[in-house]
């Protein structure tokens, strides 16, 4: 990945940089005592919970992505356009928002079967949201999640 690719990091709360740096240190594969620490001093009890719940969701988005995502170093101040994405998702999930949790998660898993993923991101944002750490994403113009358009089958003009 070039540093070209990569956006400058808007200003985020304190919940959006924690979630985002401990996405890039598990994505990345490392274990990062200090992680551990922060959580417990941010959330107290349910420090654990949500790093679980945060474990859970990088491994299902990892097995069944349908894409390799990019994600950047962990500690740098630049954001990745899928990175704007997972702060997007986890905007969602805390504000319950389902349809754009679902929509976001598509986005990476396309259909590969979402529910846990979908569980692990919503338990991450009620953590967050009963903590009182604002996972106040960046926006994104992202449109509703709607129906497909229906479709309809013409049949060719060989033979009847």
């Amino acid at each position: 990945m070039s540093f070209d690719a990569l956006r400058p990091m808007p200003r985020l709360g304190a919940g959006s940089v924690l979630a985002l740096d401990a996405f890039r240190l598990m994505a990345t594969g490392s274990d990062d005592g200090g992680l551990v620490a922060r959580f417990d001093a941010e959330f107290g009890f349910a420090g654990r919970a949500a790093l679980g719940a945060l474990h859970l969701l990088v491994r299902e988005i990892g097995m069944r992505a349908c894409r390799r995502l990019t994600i950047a170093c962990p500690g740098c101040r630049r954001l990745t356009d899928d990175e704007w994405r997972i702060l997007a998702l986890l905007g969602a999930a805390q504000a319950r928002d389902v349809s754009r949790v679902d929509f976001h998660l598509a986005c990476f898993i396309a259909g590969r079967g979402g529910e846990t993923a979908r569980a692990a991101a919503m338990a991450l944002g009620g953590l967050f949201r009963d903590a009182g750490r604002d996972l106040d994403g960046p926006a994104l113009e992202i449109p509703s999640p709607t129906r497909p358009p229906r479709m309809t089958l013409v049949p060719s003009g060989g033979g009847t």
